[in-house]
């Protein structure tokens, strides 16, 4: 259970690495841990990087974690960060702990049947009393306090408290950023800079304006948000006149846009007057040169077609965004780039039902490839799949003809890409297998999400057919492919197909290669229970060339859990213990390979 692995964890943990661990959770560092199996848990951790982390408590207690972040040691911060994080989610107690508020300083983890306890024999006063000694030590606390309760008050008090509220935490924000610079805060070394988590201080804000917009208060909910929207650049020139230096200021657009974003979604939730107040608002915001930051303006136009309750607003917004339109155009001082006003301008059009206005927009644009695709997924959604086939061939066509205009709206793959995943949604739409096979032909070789297409290849083919059809994938792929490293493409199919005779040559070909050897602890796994002898040849060849390359505590770890993983196989427990011997046998001279191997098979050691 978490709450035993925590209470062991002081064993296996240096102190300071367990305290930075705690002050990971605490800070919010470590993401919300999903639950894959009965006893595996995966979350991932802000680092230098995103790290993940994998839990897994064994009923027998021999509890494994795993962290891919660099840290040498037996158990990083963010194993400890993500233990926390597990048993908060969980909702695990302490039974029979007496020392766990010592160990971890943590209240809020104690049982929360103690805590129900109390809130039963404490009276009002006592309650009262230490609420505000609390809230007069922690400003934070004290700000959260005040605009959870705010909307109780008066209207004309609310308005000046919200903002007062915002420029503290523009202010906090600042020292916070002053502070994470320095290097000597080791609290930070990993972060490469200030974390989204410090540097978004109106977050809670917009999280109660949600809260507020819910419980169906969205009045409240559009105070705070113009609250954030007009004091945030009154804050950031007061910090400038005080003489501190404008580029070491928090970013106006990240402390703004999420304001600007709840616009939007308060405008769905609210009534034809609050639209209207709304729409007024942002429209007498809109001139306002401190808000034309980032992509504040596309909220607020966005925002204002959703509050545009009435005629009148709609024509002022259509005629608001056609001056920007030609502002740009004529190369005058633009607040906001052409083709995003023409995208809300469209998505405005479609949500008044003036679906031929929006299309004449598009086919004004279409040769512009953003504004083609947009037109295609009109046509799509209308199930006109020839408009839409005849608009993917000639963007296919310029995009082989190399056309600089024609761009992909893919993280991966050819410019190409974009134009074959519309190409088979329409073949799907106008249900064609032979024409899908064309498509999903070139995705599976040119999208980075082979298997996905790979997957959907052999839907199209009735079951006798597909080993014919596989094999000529099969024999494609391998002439594509050089033979540096293992081809995970292949080896995907070997397992999906379960071709494991195919799987083990190939990784046998590779396994004296140090350099696939993370590979080959990926694959040799996945065919251990249909092939176990060849899987075992194949990790051994495997381990001992990597032990032979590698020299260092942290090889020798890595070696040492490849082997405690490869024990839970079908007769791998016998193999692992045969390569223990004979790498100790073979390399008497490194004392800590000895060490780590030694403990693959250790009853002493049990959370590793």
């Amino acid at each position: 259970m978490p709450e035993d692995m925590l209470i062991r964890l002081p064993e296996y943990v240096n102190p300071r690495v367990f305290d930075r661990g705690l002050d990971y959770f605490r800070n919010n560092f470590i993401e919300p841990p999903e639950r894959v199996s009965e006893h595996k848990w995966v979350t991932r951790a802000l680092g230098r990087r995103v790290y993940t982390v994998s839990l897994t408590f064994n009923p027998d207690g021999d509890d494994e974690w795993h962290c891919d972040c660099p840290y040498d040691g037996p158990v990083c911060k963010h194993v400890v960060a993500a233990c926390f994080a597990v048993l908060r989610a969980a909702g695990d107690k302490y039974p029979g702990v007496t020392r766990s508020g010592d160990l971890y300083k943590l209240p809020a983890f104690e049982s929360r049947k103690t805590l129900d306890q109390l809130f039963e024999v404490l009276n009002k006063e006592e309650l009262i009393g230490f609420l505000r000694k609390k809230l007069e030590q922690d400003h934070q606390l004290a700000s959260v306090f005040e605009s959870e309760f705010l909307y109780r008050l008066p209207e004309h008090q609310k308005s000046e408290r919200y903002r007062r509220i915002v420029s503290k935490e523009v202010r906090t924000a600042y020292r916070n950023r002053q502070f994470a610079e320095y290097p000597e805060y080791e609290y930070f070394e990993d972060t490469g800079g200030i974390p989204g988590e410090l540097m978004d201080h109106m977050g809670w804000l917009i999280d109660l304006s949600e809260k507020h917009r819910e419980e169906n208060r969205p009045e409240e909910a559009l105070l705070i948000c113009k609250a954030i929207l007009e004091e945030v650049p009154v804050s950031l020139g007061e910090l400038v006149e005080d003489g501190n230096d404008y580029y070491e200021l928090p970013v106006a657009d990240e402390l703004m846009e999420p304001a600007a974003g709840e616009l939007y979604k308060i405008a769905e939730s609210g009534d034809k007057d609050l639209q209207g107040n709304l729409f007024d608002s942002i429209w007498n915001m809109f001139p306002d040169e401190k808000l034309h930051v980032g992509d504040v303006p596309g909220h607020m136009l966005r925002a204002m077609g959703r509050s545009a309750a009435d005629s009148n607003r709609g024509e002022r917004l259509l005629h608001l965004m056609d001056r920007l339109i030609n502002e740009f155009r004529n190369g005058d001082k633009a607040i906001i780039g052409e083709h995003q006003v023409l995208e809300i301008k469209i998505e405005y059009l479609q949500h008044l039902g003036r679906e031929k206005e929006a299309v004449e927009v598009m086919l004004a644009m279409k040769d512009d490839p953003e504004f083609c695709l947009m037109l295609v997924r009109h046509y799509i959604d209308k199930k006109q799949f020839a408009e839409a086939k005849k608009l993917c061939l000639e963007g296919l066509k310029k995009a082989d003809a190399g056309d600089n205009k024609t761009i992909s709206l893919e993280y991966d793959g050819s410019r190409s890409t974009t134009w074959y995943k519309l190409l088979y949604e329409i073949a799907e739409g106008e249900n064609s297998p032979s024409d899908m096979r064309v498509w999903l032909e070139k995705l599976i070789f040119d999208d980075y999400r082979h298997m996905e297409w790979f997957r959907a290849y052999k839907k199209t083919w009735p079951e006798a057919e597909w080993p014919r059809e596989r094999e000529k994938i099969i024999a494609r792929q391998k002439k594509r492919k050089d033979d540096f490293f293992i081809d995970h493409f292949l080896a995907d199919i070997y397992v999906e197909e379960k071709l494991f005779d195919r799987l083990e040559e190939m990784l046998k070909d590779r396994a004296c290669n140090p350099s696939d050897f993370n590979s080959i602890c990926i694959y040799a796994p996945q065919m251990a229970d249909q092939r176990p002898e060849g899987a075992g040849n194949v990790m051994q060849e495997a381990i001992e060339a990597y032990a032979a390359e590698n020299v260092g505590r942290k090889y020798y770890r890595d070696i040492a859990n490849k082997l405690r993983k490869m024990s839970k196989w079908r007769g791998g427990r016998e193999r692992a213990r045969k390569i223990v011997r004979k790498l100790i046998e073979e390399y008497p001279t490194r004392r800590a390979m000895k060490e780590e191997l030694e403990q693959v098979f250790s009853d002493r050691v049990r959370f590793m």
